[in-house]
Order: C-alpha cells, then sequence, then structure tokens
C-alpha cells in the first residue's frame, strides 16, 4: 500500500506483515494489537506508534503501582 489514508480506521488485532505503508496517514487508528511485522512505515507514522507503546507502558506501569 502506498500513500493510505486510515485516519481513525479500526485496525485492532489486524495483520499488516511486510505491508509498505509509505506516506500513509495512521493519524488517531486504532492499532492495539496489531502486527506490522516487517512492515516499512514513515518515520512520522514510527514516532507515532512509538509514543502510543510508550503512553501504554506507563498508563500500565502507573495502574500497577496504585
Amino acid at each position: 500500500m502506498d500513500r493510505m489514508v486510515l485516519n481513525e480506521a479500526n485496525l485492532t488485532n489486524a495483520v499488516l506483515a511486510r505491508t509498505v505503508l509509505t506516506r500513509s496517514d495512521l493519524g488517531g487508528a486504532v492499532i492495539e494489537g496489531a502486527d506490522f511485522s516487517d512492515a516499512v512505515i514513515d518515520l512520522p507514522q514510527k514516532q507515532v506508534h512509538s509514543l502510543f507503546i510508550l503512553f501504554l507502558v506507563f498508563f500500565f506501569f502507573g495502574c500497577l503501582t496504585m
């Protein structure tokens, strides 16, 4: 896929292994449980995904320490 607009798409548990998502827009997409193994993703999308994972880690760590 190239230049896909997946704004606010529900990709829960989707298998997107080895997809090419260059210049795609995943803004607001739900990606919980999605498999992006070996996918080609633009740097801005990787940063959004990384920030989301970081948020989840801090959220669950905070819940566990309460």
